[in-house]
């Protein structure tokens, strides 16, 4: 099955997104899929595996595809517990799903700016942030943002997530078949 929401259609195009520890394309025409396929979905690196799919991933794809890992995954450590300030912005998160405002991308920033933690959820208010749309003050001119820090929060997310749960492997390979289900719908 082929990547519909995927734009790239090379995977040398998607590899300069990508953390540096990536293994090289040696077919420049390869797809972003067919790479994907041949070199990550062995199994053997998850966590270079979300950080392809963070970068490959269109914005808000991206950020849907973190939350849903986060909401989703297999959670052993009861990471997936929120209260306070983590619910406040898993909360924003979703409501800007719902409806991708300005307002609402705004509003995940303050959120994520009161909190000091790096937390999963806290990261993805970001990516949201980061998402698309003007990242000064809204009185002064438009600045965009590196259209790749979105996809890395969003891989960021995914990968601290994982990383405070007792079973990482199982949080990385639901995430992994998560964004190859949500890259191909």
């Amino acid at each position: 099955m082929s990547w519909l929401k995927v734009t790239w259609t090379q995977a040398s195009q998607v590899l300069p997104l990508c953390p540096d520890e990536m293994p090289p394309c040696a077919d420049a025409a390869l797809s972003p899929k067919d790479y994907f396929d041949s070199t990550l979905a062995s199994g053997e690196r998850y966590d270079l595996a979300v950080g392809y799919l963070g970068a490959v991933l269109p914005r808000l794809e991206a950020v849907q595809w973190a939350a849903e890992s986060l909401e989703r995954a297999p959670d052993k450590a009861g990471a997936k517990v929120r209260s306070g300030p983590r619910k406040g912005m898993f909360d924003s998160v979703q409501a800007w799903l719902r409806d991708p405002s300005d307002n609402r991308r705004r509003a995940a920033w303050a959120l994520a700016g009161q909190e000091e933690e790096s937390s999963p959820e806290r990261l993805l208010a970001c990516a949201v942030y980061f998402s698309g749309g003007s990242i000064a003050p809204e009185d002064c001119e438009p600045v965009l943002p590196d259209p790749a820090i979105c996809g890395r929060l969003a891989a960021a997310a995914i990968l601290i997530r994982a990383y405070e749960n007792d079973d990482s492997e199982a949080v990385l390979r639901f995430a992994v078949a998560e964004g190859d289900r949500i890259a191909s719908s």
